[in-house]
């Protein structure tokens, strides 16, 4: 198993960060129903904002991903959780879901495109369930806190 640690995005994240975000939407938005341009300006916008509350994702001490976790609503939103291509399908990412779930003391939100049935399956394996349809292509998912099983991490800190 993978040795994973977390440490805070840099500046230098951003763009890569972008990068991915744009391979989601193309492949999974309707590009035709949005204004694409403006679209990939906002993205632009709040990840080189806000950078700092990013995490790098270590594996071995490569990096192999980011994520961005944080209040909203009286939960904590997973935003923008990527793992570099190479990094995908060997059981890095539900190491990471884990000990991000572990660490949250509240439930846990996300948006994800419905096209990305993987994804979603991937989600439902971890206990979220889809909550509402917030557009032609997006819904939320949540997952309930499970009180008897409170982990000690606390994700986008430095801990092994």
């Amino acid at each position: 198993m993978s040795r994973i640690r977390f440490v805070q995005a840099e500046a230098r994240d951003a763009e890569s960060i972008l990068g991915l975000s744009k391979e989601l939407i193309d492949n999974y938005e309707d590009t035709a129903s949005i204004d694409y341009e403006a679209v990939l300006a906002w993205m632009r916008r709040k990840i080189e904002r806000g950078i700092g509350g990013y995490t790098r994702i270590l594996s071995d001490e490569q990096l192999v991903g980011w994520y961005r976790l944080f209040p909203r609503d009286g939960c904590m939103e997973l935003d923008d959780f990527y793992l570099l291509e190479g990094a995908r399908g060997q059981g890095i990412g539900t190491q990471v879901l884990q000990r991000i779930l572990d660490s949250c003391r509240c439930d846990v939100m996300l948006f994800v495109f419905i096209r990305n049935a993987r994804v979603m399956r991937w989600y439902e394996r971890s206990g979220f369930r889809v909550e509402r349809q917030v557009s032609p292509t997006r819904c939320i998912m949540i997952r309930k806190i499970n009180k008897n099983n409170i982990g000690t991490h606390m994700g986008g800190q430095n801990n092994e």
